[in-house]
C-alpha cells in the first residue's frame, strides 16, 4: 500500500465513525470491485500504479452505482485524469493536498451520498391501487391493508422493488440487504427471509416475487 502508515492512521482520525465505512485501495480492479458492492460509504484509491495497470472496458458500469471515489495521485496527465473521471471517479486530489482538506473533501463526500440516498427513500412507490410502500414509514400495504413485515422482510421487498424486473441472486440480495459480503452460511438465511415474505404475500393473494430456478428472484409489479 503506497499511503504511509502515519497517512492511513490521520485518515481514520479524521474520518473514522461507527457509521462510516472506508476502503483504501491501490488497485483499479479491487475499486471497481469495491464499489460495485454497494458496501461503502466512500472509497479512497491511491493510484501510483495507475500508469502500469490499464483500466479495463466495462469499469464505468461496474462503478455506476453511488458509492464516491475519491483518488489519491502524485502526477497524472490531462488524459488520464479525463479518463479516471469517465470509468467512476468522483475526486481528484493530489497527495501533497493538506490532510485537512482531504479529510473534508472525503466527509463531504459520504454526506452527498447520505443526503442522496435520504431522498430516494422519502417517496411512496406506488403500483396502481393495489400496492403502496411508504419508505419514510416504512409501511407496506396491499389493498389499503397494512402488511405485518418484519425489518428484513421490509428491506428485502424495498429491495425487489427498487430492481424491479432484475433477477437477483442470493449474493446480490444479502449485499444490498444485509450490507456485508455473503458466505456459504448466509444462503440459507436469505432462503429463509425470502420464504416467509413470499409466504405472507401469497396469504394476501399476491405473487409479486418470482422464483427464477437456478438464478434467483425478480420482483414483477402487479397490472395497473
Amino acid at each position: 500500500m503506497n499511503i504511509s502508515n502515519l497517512t492511513l492512521a490521520r485518515y481514520h482520525r479524521f474520518l473514522y465513525s461507527d457509521k462510516n465505512q472506508l476502503s483504501f485501495s491501490e488497485s483499479f480492479a479491487k475499486i471497481a470491485g469495491d464499489a460495485g458492492s454497494a458496501q461503502y460509504d466512500l472509497i479512497i484509491a491511491d493510484l501510483h500504479q495507475f500508469v502500469t495497470e490499464p483500466i479495463v472496458e466495462g469499469s464505468a458500469s461496474e462503478c455506476s452505482n453511488s458509492t464516491p471515489i475519491m483518488v489519491m495521485y502524485d502526477e497524472l496527465s490531462v488524459e488520464e485524469k479525463v479518463l479516471l473521471y469517465q470509468v467512476g471517479a468522483s475526486v481528484l486530489l493530489k497527495k501533497s493536498t493538506a490532510i485537512e482538506i482531504c479529510a473534508a473533501q472525503a466527509l463531504a463526500l459520504i454526506r452527498l451520498k447520505n443526503d442522496d440516498e435520504i431522498r430516494q427513500k422519502s417517496y411512496p412507490l406506488i403500483f396502481g391501487t393495489e400496492l403502496m410502500i411508504d419508505p419514510s414509514c416504512r409501511t407496506v400495504k396491499v389493498d389499503g391493508k397494512v402488511m405485518d413485515l418484519t425489518k428484513k422482510e421490509y428491506d428485502l421487498l424495498y429491495c425487489f422493488v427498487q430492481n424491479q424486473r432484475q433477477v437477483l441472486d442470493f449474493e446480490q440480495l444479502y449485499e444490498k440487504v444485509w450490507k456485508e459480503s455473503v458466505n456459504l452460511s448466509n444462503y440459507e438465511t436469505v432462503k429463509a427471509h425470502i420464504c416467509t415474505l413470499r409466504k405472507k404475500l401469497s396469504h394476501v393473494g399476491k405473487s409479486y416475487i418470482q422464483n427464477i430456478h437456478g438464478v434467483g428472484y425478480r420482483f414483477v409489479p402487479p397490472e395497473y
